[in-house]
């Protein structure tokens, strides 16, 4: 579970780790091409090297692509046993700064986002939600957007 609910940060960080792996790789590659050159490996032997290290590179791009997925799973669907998320769901009266508050500490859980914008709905508080926060589909549209953009630069 996300922890420290900063979603793009953490997917930036699965596209900076795929690159910071992959020059490793490449590196591998550029030593035995340069070792080819100079005679001191075959080229049968460069062949099955950059072989290795672009299905290494390829494994690497899958697993970076496993850790969106995840993430993004995890964008969509956090927490729905939290206590905020079952006071929205109980239905009871809260003032405004109770339920900004709430919407605060849960800025990061689409699940509790959601059940606030019912209750919103329900209890004439759309003007409280809607001053600091996007709609629900909107923040899951933009975030998958960042997760479509960070799989674009793995390949």
């Amino acid at each position: 579970m996300n922890t420290n609910a900063n979603f793009i940060n953490d997917a930036r960080q699965i596209v900076r780790d795929y690159f910071e792996q992959r020059v490793h790789y490449e590196g591998i590659m550029e030593r035995t091409a340069a070792g080819r050159r100079s005679g001191a490996y075959t080229e049968d032997y460069e062949r099955g090297v950059r072989i290795d290290c672009e299905n290494a590179m390829a494994n690497l791009r899958g697993v970076a692509r496993q850790r969106l997925a995840g993430l993004e799973q995890e964008f969509k669907g956090a927490e729905l046993d939290s206590a905020d998320f079952r006071l929205l769901s109980s239905g009871l009266p809260m003032s405004a700064a109770e339920f900004s508050a709430l919407c605060e500490r849960n800025a990061s859980n689409e699940t509790v986002l959601r059940a606030a914008g019912s209750y919103a709905a329900q209890h004439d508080m759309i003007p409280y939600f809607r001053q600091y926060y996007r709609t629900p589909t909107e923040r899951v549209d933009a975030f998958s957007h960042i997760i479509k953009t960070a799989r674009v630069a793995l390949d």
